[in-house]
């Protein structure tokens, strides 16, 4: 839980308190194998010593979202998933099954593309999401 305990240390050197539904969020986003929804984390910190209502998890997300700790990764259906903030990274979504992958894709190709937009078409590109749709192994 390496990366809970940094995000902890660094609130609280920020000046924030170290909260039992702060620190149960972090843990469960960061053993998580894929981002999660609300009602899956919620799902996750009930079976657990604690149990927090929704509001408080609302609550923290939006937090630590905007803290830069969790990012949100919204699909096609229009559900927002959780999962602690990293290198930038792009995503394998099987719409069968509905499970989320990490995957790699060489960034020098988008850092030209950016540069590409921001000269043809006059648009400063901040952020950009890539997600793949399609059939994981076990559901082809």
């Amino acid at each position: 839980m390496e990366t809970t305990k940094r995000i902890l240390d660094e609130l609280k050197t920020n000046g924030f308190r170290r909260s039992a539904a702060r620190e149960a969020l972090l843990r469960t986003l960061e053993t998580a194998q894929s981002p999660l929804s609300v009602p899956d984390i919620e799902r996750r910190l009930a079976s657990g010593p604690r149990s927090f209502n929704k509001t408080t998890v609302y609550r923290e997300i939006e937090f630590l979202k905007t803290a830069g700790y969790v990012s949100e990764l919204t699909l096609r259906n229009d559900v927002a998933l959780y999962e602690l903030a990293g290198p930038h990274h792009h995503h394998l979504v099987c719409v069968d099954c509905g499970t989320v992958r990490d995957v790699a894709v060489k960034e020098e190709s988008w850092e030209c593309e950016e540069r590409r937009i921001e000269k043809k078409e006059g648009f400063r590109v901040l952020d950009h999401s890539l997600e793949f749709f399609g059939l994981c192994g076990s559901c082809q």
